[in-house]
């Protein structure tokens, strides 16, 4: 996916958000070593403090807009963005038995994440293109 390409290393993984939607939205499972290396940070960081760093707020504008510019229309590349804190869960089904995401399951997990990122006011974890 382009998206995870344009978003390496920071990004472990994606899920995509705007079926039937204006644009397209990911949630982003970071890589957390990727992000603290970025942002000269040692293993004792908060998350949630690091994916508001500056420079990793602009890694990942820069990763969608090299997205954007890869991929043509305003269906194949996300608008926006939001870094999750908390890892897919295994016990909520939002990891599949081969250890893959479900994304659908990860949708409906977050739903209020999804939310949040088509919101006309938004909040200061969702980073726009």
């Amino acid at each position: 996916m382009a998206t995870i390409e344009a978003l390496a290393p920071l990004a472990r993984d994606v899920v995509v958000a705007g079926e039937n939607l204006v644009f397209i939205v990911v949630l982003v499972f970071p890589n957390w070593d990727a992000c603290r290396r970025l942002a000269s940070c040692d293993e004792n960081v908060d998350r949630v403090d690091l994916v508001g760093r500056p420079e990793i707020v602009a890694a990942v504008k820069a990763g969608l807009a090299l997205a954007a510019k890869v991929g043509g229309g305003s269906s194949t590349f996300a608008r926006r963005a939001i870094l999750q804190v908390e890892p897919p869960s295994f016990d909520q089904g939002e990891i599949t038995d081969k250890g893959q995401l479900n994304q659908a399951k990860v949708l409906r997990q977050r739903s209020t994440v999804v939310a949040a990122a088509y919101a006309d006011v938004l909040d200061d974890n969702v980073i726009c293109l």
